[in-house]
């Protein structure tokens, strides 16, 4: 796949996560469920961004 193509993706995904994490966010108060969700998702948005920023550099 094309660096450039992989590195869109990603950052979709991320949006993704940063959209149901201000979905969660605004319920308030979070069932245990929904707190293991938000964490899970909080994980996988930072390990995008960091998949991101080596993609990049590796294309520099």
């Amino acid at each position: 796949m094309d660096p450039q193509a992989l590195i869109d993706d990603l950052q979709l995904e991320h949006q993704r996560l940063e959209e149901r994490l201000a979905e969660l966010d605004a319920l308030g108060w979070l069932t245990p469920s929904e707190q293991v969700e938000r964490k899970t998702c909080q994980k996988m948005k930072l390990a995008k961004k960091d998949r991101i920023a080596m993609l990049e550099k590796m294309t520099v």
